[in-house]
C-alpha cells in the first residue's frame, strides 16, 4: 500500500520539518506502506500555467495525509494549504487532516507585529476547533514525541 503525506508549514518551523520527515519514516519503516512525502521547496520555482502555490494545492489534494506546522504565525500560503485540504476532506475524506501548533511564549514588549500574529493564530485555532478533523499542540520535538500523532492507517 501506498501512502502519501503532504507536509505543510511556514518557514519558522522549518528546522522542526527536518526532525519530523525523519521521525515519520523511522514510524513507517518496519510496515507494508510505501511512503512517498511532498512539501514545497523554496528552490522549486517550476512552472505551472495556475501558479506556483495552484500547482501545491493539486498535490496536496492528491494526498492522502496532509500535516500542518505553524509556531507563531499563520502564512497565507499555509493557511490556503490547510482550506484547500479541508474543502477536498468534506468531499471526498482524503487528505486526512492534522494541524500542529508548536507552542512558543511572546514577551510584554514584543511587537505589534508579533502580537497580531499570535492573536491572528489564535483565531485561526479557535476556527478549527469547529470543523470536521484534527488539531494537536505540540512542543518542540526535542522535548516531545508526536511520532504516534504522525502514525495513519487508512481504512
Amino acid at each position: 500500500m501506498k501512502v502519501t503525506i503532504f507536509l505543510s508549514h511556514t518557514k519558522e518551523v522549518e528546522e522542526d520539518i527536518k526532525e519530523i520527515e525523519i521521525a515519520i519514516h523511522r514510524a513507517y519503516q518496519d510496515s507494508d506502506i510505501k511512503l512517498i512525502i511532498e512539501h514545497y521547496s523554496e528552490s522549486d520555482k517550476s512552472f505551472h500555467t495556475e501558479g506556483y502555490q495552484s500547482r501545491l494545492n493539486d498535490i496536496l489534494v492528491s494526498c492522502d495525509i496532509l500535516y500542518i506546522f505553524l509556531e507563531r504565525r499563520v502564512g497565507q500560503y499555509t493557511e490556503e494549504e490547510f482550506w484547500t485540504g479541508y474543502k477536498s476532506f468534506q468531499k471526498r475524506r482524503l487528505p486526512y487532516l492534522s494541524v500542529f501548533f508548536k507552542k512558543f511564549t511572546l514577551s510584554d514588549d514584543a511587537s505589534d507585529e508579533e502580537w497580531e500574529h499570535a492573536n491572528y493564530r489564535r483565531k485561526f485555532k479557535k476556527e478549527l476547533s469547529s470543523l470536521d478533523g484534527n488539531q494537536y499542540i505540540i512542543e518542540p520535538l526535542a522535548n516531545s514525541n508526536i511520532t504516534n500523532s504522525l502514525i495513519y492507517s487508512p481504512s
